[in-house]
């Protein structure tokens, strides 16, 4: 069963309860190679001697602390300043909230927030930093905006910003990972700059 909105061709499928939109589905593109050999190669955790694994749990992190340096830079941002300073929100929400100002202070330091970008959202959920980043780049009115998840969700962020013609754009993809193919799309439609968040 299929329909056909604003040229593209959604595939109903009912084991998953959504519709597929085909200019970004193709099934399993994320989902690596398989090889026969690594096939034949898996086991459980089960299997592994309870003594053998804290061992190599132990040499994983004297490798990871000697050779992995990962330098933690937290940034903010004053689009989210009202927000961080909300004592109504909890705990949770204000982690999220800090996440998301170092996110978009991350993007601003690297000169991402600007003119004509287009930032995809994996795992967007309601959305909400797609929205900060709008709310912190409110003079570009010609970005847009790619919101991916494969479940539904209430109160999305998205709906703050639906405009007829102008401004920026917001599109929500209901897919799995697993099956996302932007490239194809990507270049058809013209877009020069495609971030990942």
């Amino acid at each position: 069963m299929s329909k056909a909105t604003r040229g593209f061709t959604y595939v109903y499928q009912p084991l998953c309860k959504f519709y597929i939109c085909q200019a970004y589905h193709c099934p399993g593109i994320n989902s690596g190679e398989a090889d026969e050999d690594d096939l034949d190669a898996k086991f459980s955790l089960l299997d592994i001697p309870t003594e053998d694994l804290k061992q190599l749990i132990l040499k994983i992190n004297k490798l990871y602390d000697e050779h992995i340096k990962i330098p933690t830079e937290i940034l903010s941002h004053s689009c989210l300043e009202e927000e961080l300073c909300n004592n109504s929100y909890g705990i949770p929400a204000i982690r999220h909230r800090k996440q998301q100002a170092s996110l978009i202070g991350h993007l601003e330091k690297m000169g991402l927030i600007k003119e004509a970008m287009t930032f995809v959202e994996l795992g967007a959920g309601k959305g909400m930093l797609s929205h900060w980043i709008q709310k912190a780049s409110e003079e570009n009115d010609n970005c847009n905006y790619i919101l991916v998840d494969r479940g539904t969700c209430r109160y999305k962020a998205d709906n703050f910003h639906k405009w007829d013609d102008k401004g920026p754009k917001f599109e929500r993809i209901r897919i799995d990972i697993e099956h996302l193919h932007l490239g194809i799309h990507f270049i058809n439609s013209g877009c020069a700059r495609l971030q990942k968040l």
